[in-house]
């Protein structure tokens, strides 16, 4: 199991260097740190959660209920792609400004359908339970 563990960090440490080597940052343009409200589903989940990007190169996801789940992100270009830890391995997300830098627009892989979330002033309320 511990080979395995090795082998894996490898890989990663490999793949994110060359994904460094082909124009992804750590950089956080200040434009994307702070809170970002899912505001239109195309899906419609039902879901308003609120993605926090930090300076740093991490977020976090606040639900309603005041779940969250953490991670890094890189800069690619304008677009900010979170990566994310799932049972089976990680998953990248990426979302893209509009043009004045307000909306962040996610669009799934699976369905074709657009998430937009926007830009707001006031952390989420769970912030203060963090």
């Amino acid at each position: 199991m511990y080979k395995v563990f090795i082998i894996l960090v490898f890989c990663f440490a490999l793949t994110a260097t060359s994904a460094l080597a082909q124009g992804l940052s750590r950089t956080t343009p200040n434009w994307a740190t702070g809170f970002w409200r899912l505001t239109d589903d195309e899906d419609q989940l039902g879901i308003s959660d609120v993605v926090e990007f930090r300076a740093d190169g991490s977020w976090i996801n606040y639900t309603p209920r005041c779940g969250t789940s953490k991670g890094q992100y890189l800069v690619h270009g304008n677009d900010l792609v979170m990566l994310r830890e799932i049972k089976k391995g990680g998953v990248a997300l990426v979302f893209r400004p509009n043009s004045d830098r307000t909306k962040l627009v996610f669009t799934s892989p699976r369905t074709q359908n657009n998430s937009i979330y926007t830009k707001v002033l006031s952390p989420s309320p769970c912030r203060a339970a963090e």
